[in-house]
């Protein structure tokens, strides 16, 4: 089996397993408040620890992958980045609003995501998922600089934090920024984006849903007793 870039598989791993790692504790967290907005953060995290695994496959073992699983796997690292951007943007969207704009918001994005999964199907084309990712981060950024400025919500702050470390990430990859011959623009890029997490992360843990649905996984009532009066 041909490996084209052993760095990038260390990268993409240390990512990987960091980012799940940050998602466990956002579903322990969501777990004993039963807040559905950190919830949504959680998947938003399993979502980018998938895509990162299956970029590094992709990008590593692309010679030697076989004919009928190579199209699933591309499919796969367009559509998990997508997935991950709407369930951020549905945490967001628990957290800083309610009521009839967050359904109407919620409803085009889910929308948009089975529009986007269908095309991409029929259309090898990775800038659709760049122009997806720009337009969901603009909606999120707008939600979460209303959160900071009028709602003073302190999650906002860690949120947009990431964002902006995550954008600096980018722009050294399109910029193809490389420290090393052997840490070219793509490990520089993993290892930013592990900072960017932590602090999503951060962001993630003080998500509160605004419109919060009560959760009840234990009975707190006895059963009636038959005959008893």
């Amino acid at each position: 089996m041909k490996i084209n870039g052993l760095s990038i598989l260390v990268t993409d791993v240390l990512l990987a397993a960091i980012t799940l790692r940050l998602a466990w504790g956002l579903l322990l967290e969501a777990r004993r408040l039963k807040d559905r907005a950190i919830a949504l953060w959680c998947g938003g995290f399993c979502a980018v620890a998938g895509s990162v695994v299956l970029g590094g496959i992709w990008r590593v073992f692309s010679a030697s992958l076989d004919a009928d699983w190579a199209p699933l796997l591309r499919t796969g690292t367009m559509v998990l980045p997508t997935l991950a951007g709407l369930l951020f943007l549905l945490g967001v969207l628990h957290g800083y609003s309610g009521g009839r704009l967050r359904a109407i918001v919620a409803a085009v994005a889910v929308a948009k995501f089975a529009l986007f999964s269908l095309w991409i199907a029929v259309n090898d084309n990775f800038s659709l998922v760049v122009y997806d990712s720009v337009l969901t981060m603009f909606v999120v950024i707008i939600l979460c600089t209303w959160g900071a400025w009028v709602q003073r919500t302190p999650s906002a702050p860690w949120v947009l934090a990431g964002l902006l470390v995550s954008m600096v990430g980018a722009l050294f990859q399109q910029g193809r920024v490389s420290i090393h011959p052997h840490f070219d623009h793509n490990d520089l890029y993993h290892v930013i984006q592990i900072a960017a997490m932590y602090f999503l992360y951060r962001g993630g843990l003080l998500l509160r849903d605004l419109e919060p649905v009560p959760i009840d996984l234990e009975a707190t009532q006895q059963l009636p007793i038959v005959g008893e009066e």
